[in-house]
């Protein structure tokens, strides 16, 4: 039996990309805090849609970490194809882990 999908979900997950949005807008890049602060507000968003969508909070973090994690690699100027396919493959390889694993 599936789930009842709360709406609150997807009401926090606007607000959090609308106060994305202001953040990019207002806030310029230079200090390490608003570094920081950028990926907290993306990986909240993120989760929260995903946790709306499939109500499974171990789908919802591997995608947070996925983005977050492909953020990062962009930041950090590492853009060859391979490192988003492999880390593609590992986060498929940690979801069929921790499914088998039950965690």
């Amino acid at each position: 039996m599936r789930k009842e999908r709360n709406i609150t979900y997807v009401i926090l997950s606007l607000s959090l990309v609308s106060v994305l949005a202001w953040f990019i807008n207002s806030i310029p890049p230079t200090a390490w805090w608003a570094f920081v602060a950028f990926f907290l507000l993306v990986a909240s968003a993120v989760f929260t849609f995903v946790f709306f969508l499939s109500n499974r909070i171990r789908l919802s973090l591997l995608a947070t970490l996925g983005v977050i994690a492909l953020l990062l690699l962009r930041a950090f100027h590492l853009r060859n194809p391979l490192y988003a396919i492999s880390l593609l493959v590992i986060l498929l390889f940690t979801g069929v882990y921790l499914k088998h694993k039950k965690i």
